[in-house]
C-alpha cells in the first residue's frame, strides 16, 4: 500500500440523533466523504478550495472528510491543514496512483462503521444539502446502490446526471428522464453504499484513469443494484485538467473499454461485442480525422497486444466478479441501461 502518511483525527460521531430527510427524529448513518487531489492548489485553486468547503460545510452532520493526496508536488496539503486542521483526515500517497488507485486508497481508510461513501473529484463543489439529500434518497430506495445528481458544467448547454452507454461502451443520449431516472453510470461525484462497493470489488487498480466510474457502476448494476440520478440536487464541476487529448489518456480510453468488456460480459456477449468494439475503433482510426490525428490505429494495436500478453489485467477480476454477478447484459438491454 503506497500510503506514506495518514493523519487520523478522533473518531467521528457515529450515532447522532437528528432529523432525517423526512423530518422525523432518527439515527443518521455515518458517511465518509473521499476527496481525491493532485496538485489542486496550482491546477484549479478556486474549485479545489470550494470543493473542500462544500464537504466540510455540508449540512449532513454525521460525516468524516478524507482528503487523498495523490503524490502532489505543490503545497496543497500544508495549505489545507492550515485551513481545516483536524476537521479533515489526510491520506498521503507517495506517488500519483491515478483516479482509481487514489480512490481505492481513500476507500480503504474510511471509518469501518461508515454506511455510505461519497467519492468526489477535487474540482466539484455543491450546496450544503446535497450529501444529505442523496443519502436520504438511498435510505428510501434500498434497491439503489449508487446515487448521483445533476452535474452542472459551466459553458455546457446540457447538464445530465450521469452517463449513458451502449453495448460497445460508447456514449449515447438519454432516453428516459423521468424523475428520478436511472443511468448507466455516475461520474465525478456520487454516493455509494459501502457494502455494495466492497461486494463488487471497488475501483479497478489497473485503471489509472478513464472508464473507471463506468466500470464500477456497471458492476453495481450487474450485482443487482441500480444507479440513479436524483434531480432535486446538483453539483458544479469546474473541469479543467487533465488534457483529454494526451496520447496516454487516449490510449487508456481505448484499452479500458476492452478491459470492461473482457471482465464483465457473459461469453456470448463478449464474443459479439469485443470484436465490434475493436472494429469500431479501427474504423474511426482510419476515417475520423480526430482519431487519425491521434494515430489511434497504433494505440488500438498496442492495447490488443497488451491484453494478449497480460491477461492478469482482466482474468482475476473477471473470476471474482462472476461470483457476485446476478444481472445479465440481456436484462440491462431490456431495461434500457445498455443500448444495442
Amino acid at each position: 500500500m503506497l500510503v506514506c502518511g495518514v493523519t487520523r483525527v478522533a473518531n467521528p460521531e457515529v450515532v447522532r440523533e437528528s432529523k432525517n430527510q423526512n423530518g422525523r427524529g432518527g439515527v443518521l448513518p455515518l458517511v465518509s466523504v473521499v476527496v481525491l487531489n493532485h496538485n489542486g492548489l496550482t491546477q484549479n485553486r478556486d474549485a479545489f478550495l470550494r470543493c473542500l468547503q462544500s464537504c466540510v460545510g455540508s449540512e449532513y452532520p454525521n460525516k468524516e472528510v478524507l482528503l487523498v493526496d495523490n503524490g502532489s508536488t505543490d503545497s496543497s496539503i500544508p495549505f489545507v491543514r492550515s485551513l481545516y486542521g483536524e476537521r479533515i483526515r489526510y491520506v498521503l500517497l507517495d506517488r500519483n496512483l491515478g483516479y482509481s488507485g487514489g480512490m481505492r486508497a481513500g476507500a480503504r481508510m474510511v471509518d469501518p462503521r461508515a454506511r455510505y461513501i461519497v467519492f468526489t473529484n477535487n474540482d466539484v463543489f455543491f450546496p450544503p444539502e446535497t450529501i444529505g439529500g442523496l443519502v436520504g434518497f438511498l435510505e428510501a430506495h434500498p434497491d439503489v446502490g449508487v446515487a448521483n445528481c445533476i452535474e452542472i458544467v459551466p459553458r455546457r448547454d446540457y447538464n445530465p446526471g450521469g452517463t449513458y452507454l451502449d453495448m460497445r461502451l460508447s456514449h449515447v443520449p438519454p432516453r428516459d428522464l423521468s424523475k428520478p431516472y436511472f443511468v448507466t453510470a455516475a461520474e465525478n461525484f456520487f454516493v455509494i453504499r459501502r457494502d455494495v462497493y466492497e461486494r463488487v470489488g471497488g475501483f479497478d487498480p489497473n485503471f489509472f484513469q478513464v472508464y473507471d466510474d463506468q466500470d464500477l457502476c456497471l458492476r453495481v448494476w450487474m450485482s443487482g443494484y441500480r444507479v440513479a440520478c436524483d434531480t432535486h440536487y446538483s453539483v458544479t464541476h469546474m473541469h479543467r485538467l487533465p488534457n483529454k487529448k494526451t496520447p496516454i489518456r487516449w490510449y487508456r480510453h481505448i484499452r479500458n473499454r476492452y478491459i470492461v468488456i473482457l471482465k464483465l460480459y457473459d461469453p456470448s456477449f463478449l464474443a459479439a461485442y469485443l470484436p465490434l468494439r475493436v472494429i469500431t475503433d479501427l474504423y474511426y482510426s482510419v476515417f475520423d480525422p480526430k482519431w487519425r490525428s491521434r494515430r489511434s490505429i497504433i494505440l488500438v494495436v498496442r492495447a490488443l497486444r497488451e491484453l494478449v500478453s497480460k491477461p492478469n489485467l482482466f482474468l482475476p477480476a473477471r473470476e471474482r466478479f462472476m461470483r457476485v454477478k446476478k444481472v445479465s447484459e440481456r436484462e440491462l438491454l431490456r431495461l434500457g441501461i445498455l443500448r444495442p
